[in-house]
């Protein structure tokens, strides 16, 4: 017993320390931690902050490129269930709901009125006590925001807006996920809505600031959004120095605009209004003579499904529309939020991948030395506990000695845990400065280069929040014996400003000094990777040096007592 509360010990206070770190790691322009969201809501975008905004997108982006492109498979919600709540009925919501936590290892179940007494024959604080006993996560697309502040509230577990009459906030990071992949980058992109002032637009106005957005709104009189919410978008666009612009004019809010973004006019449940609607948004439906006043590079966006007089067919379906990515970025962004809400060690299983990528695969035994002797411990235990119920003195000595064994190992383990921190510099040395000879912006060693360098990859909009804001090893001039600097200059992964870098400008030497980040990655890299390899060193020692207190070990003469019955003392 005291073996196994010494070992719960040892490694609640690492992965405390872990998170430490983790929080503590500055990503480029902000700190992240997945723990800081551990058990939280997501009801509406209000209640998080910028670097936690950024970090929902980051993974989001992450977890897509691992399961998409890469075919990996994370089991992150391994053994858990999700109660999907569906007062309102939805297509993607439910897709991506039900697809992405089955991709994760989990298990959504699909809950409508005509399923749950939700609100009739029982009240939503029992059904929200009901749910919390049975599952681990809740999500809920209701027609009133009160009723998902009221699961929330009582829930003991975390509780996932899906939609409500006040926000939609998944939708709004499924947007601006799509807007990251498209430009490559968010801060300093100008949106424009256009249509109802509704749940999608409140959850726009509560996260665009936070993400360095300008927002113009255009709506009908009468339509606009509500008060309160006007009131904080101001406060947050005076705080990060962004614009937010109200007009009832279409064309004045679309004019310069990288994005132009509308919703439905008539939402489920507002089917009587529908001819009074039309008639108060006529000059609303946004078409190719809109995206005339908008900036060249315009985009459009609707979160679906979408009614003809809302945009034309020739908006809709050019090469313009990100509708169809937008649609299926949702599923990202709904499992990696239900993920981060419930899942521990996200961060760890998506931030080190890359830096790991680019290392020898010889580095990476310590890890898979604790992972065996960890294992050889629970068998080890269990055994432990078969000899004590027998009361056999000879499988308490055989005991004691698999756990000198088992201390042995586990120091050997630790000593490899710290030699592996100090071979890190070497072979990350050798194989960074092979990977950014051999550039091509292809494979996936330069991939990873890319990913580790800053925010921008060559697939458009692979983001990385963690990214390091450096470039090259040592600095930028690493780049100029490489074999892809001659044709094609630095990558434009190194550039502090993404939206200022010309491949012309990354072939001049000297334009491109001034254009990119002046920090080399091989420091940043190393002393990264040394903290939270550092880490699982010391829970080896740690779990070593708990067992060597144990009086079985030192003392095998209490072996033999402890094989005696009462009669026998």
């Amino acid at each position: 017993m005291m073996l196994c509360f010494s070992v719960r010990n040892i490694v609640t206070s690492a992965i405390k320390s872990c998170n430490y770190h983790a929080r503590n790691f500055r990503g480029g322009q902000s700190t992240f931690s997945a723990v800081q969201l551990k058990g939280r809501s997501f009801l509406t975008l209000k209640d998080f902050n910028s670097e936690e905004i950024k970090h929902l997108l980051w993974t989001a982006a992450d977890l897509k490129h691992r399961l998409k492109n890469k075919g990996q498979f994370l089991p992150l919600l391994q053994g858990k269930s999700i109660a999907m709540i569906f007062e309102k009925r939805s297509t993607r919501t439910r897709i991506s709901t039900e697809t992405g936590f089955a991709l994760l290892g989990g298990h959504p179940c699909f809950l409508t009125t005509q399923d749950i007494h939700l609100g009739t024959n029982e009240s939503t604080a029992d059904t929200a006590r009901v749910l919390s006993g049975l599952t681990d996560l809740i999500l809920a697309r209701v027609y009133s925001q009160s009723t998902i502040e009221e699961l929330a509230k009582e829930a003991s577990i975390p509780v996932i807006n899906g939609l409500s009459d006040m926000y939609h906030p998944i939708q709004i990071l499924a947007d601006f996920l799509t807007l990251q992949e498209h430009y490559g980058y968010l801060n300093g992109l100008t949106v424009s809505w256009i249509g109802d002032g509704n749940n999608v637009l409140h959850s726009f106005m509560m996260a665009a600031a936070k993400l360095g957005v300008h927002l113009r709104i255009a709506t009908p009189r009468g339509y606009e959004p509500d008060a309160s919410v006007i009131r904080e978008a101001e406060k947050l666009s005076k705080e990060s120095g962004t614009k937010l612009f109200l007009t009832n004019n279409p064309l004045e809010a679309a004019r310069g605009s990288n994005v132009l973004v509308t919703d439905t006019w008539i939402s489920m449940g507002q089917e009587e209004e529908k001819k009074q609607k039309l008639k108060d948004f006529h000059g609303y439906q946004i078409t190719m003579q809109t995206g005339k006043v908008a900036a060249p590079d315009w985009t459009f966006l609707h979160c679906l499904p979408r009614k003809q007089e809302e945009v034309d067919d020739e908006v809709f379906y050019s090469q313009r529309s990100l509708v169809f990515p937008e649609a299926e970025n949702r599923k990202w962004t709904i499992m990696i939020t239900g993920a981060i809400l419930l899942a521990v060690g996200v961060w760890g299983k998506l931030t080190l991948g890359t830096y790991i990528s680019l290392i020898a695969e010889n580095s990476t035994n310590a890890p898979y030395v604790l992972i065996g002797t960890g294992t050889t411990i629970i068998v080890f235990g269990l055994f432990g506990c078969f000899a004590t119920c027998r009361g056999s003195p000879w499988m308490l000595k055989l005991y004691a000695m698999f756990l000198s064994l088992v201390f042995l190992a586990e120091l050997v383990a630790g000593i490899s845990g710290f030699v592996f921190r100090h071979e890190i510099k070497v072979t990350f040395l050798r194989t960074y400065n092979e990977a950014v000879l051999d550039y091509n912006a292809n494979d996936e060693r330069s991939k990873a280069v890319d990913y580790v360098q800053t925010s921008v990859s060559k697939k458009r909009g692979v983001w990385n929040s963690h990214s390091l804001r450096c470039c090259g090893v040592q600095n930028y001039t690493s780049w100029f014996g490489s074999n892809y600097f001659p044709e094609n200059g630095i990558p434009r992964s190194c550039c502090a400003n993404a939206s200022d870098c010309s491949q012309q400008d990354m072939r001049n030497a000297t334009i491109a000094s001034t254009k990119v980040y002046q920090q080399g990655c091989y420091n940043l890299v190393t002393s990264f990777m040394e903290t939270n390899m550092g880490i699982i060193a010391g829970v080896a020692f740690g779990i070593a040096f708990s067992q060597g207190d144990k009086d079985c070990i030192y003392h095998p003469e209490v072996v033999e007592d402890c094989g005696r019955t009462p009669q026998e003392h």
